[in-house]
């Protein structure tokens, strides 16, 4: 899956079951953009609901920390 930038770091702290205001306050952006991001998330890993994108998330862990 092709991720931008803050994509990725919106995708970390999902994965940290982090809430979208705790999102929108560590990475400084607005509630309305971090619900933006998660649409595009959701779109590009196909999936139907956050717990669906959580879950094809975590298959990506590595990849989206950097890590191989």
């Amino acid at each position: 899956m092709n991720l931008t930038p803050r994509e990725k770091q919106i995708a970390v702290r999902l994965l940290k079951y982090d809430t979208r205001k705790d999102i929108a306050n560590r990475l400084g952006v607005s509630l309305s953009t971090v619900d933006f991001h998660v649409r595009n998330l959701r779109r590009k890993a196909v999936a139907s609901c956050r717990e669906e994108l959580a879950v094809k998330l975590s298959k990506l862990n590595g990849a989206l920390s950097g890590k191989h």
